[in-house]
């Protein structure tokens, strides 16, 4: 089983390093969504 899962890990970094190859500006909205996101779990928390 470890094996399938390190097949898919290793399946799934190449598959998005091609899309960030690709699509470069798209990874900057994904880092800006998931920054958000966080930042908003994290006062919604801690409150």
């Amino acid at each position: 089983m470890a094996t399938a899962q390190v097949l898919l890990s290793g399946l799934f970094s190449v598959v998005a390093g091609i899309v960030i190859l690709i699509f470069p500006k798209i990874i900057n909205y994904l880092i800006a969504f998931w920054l958000i996101a966080i930042g908003v779990i994290a006062i919604v928390f801690s409150a």
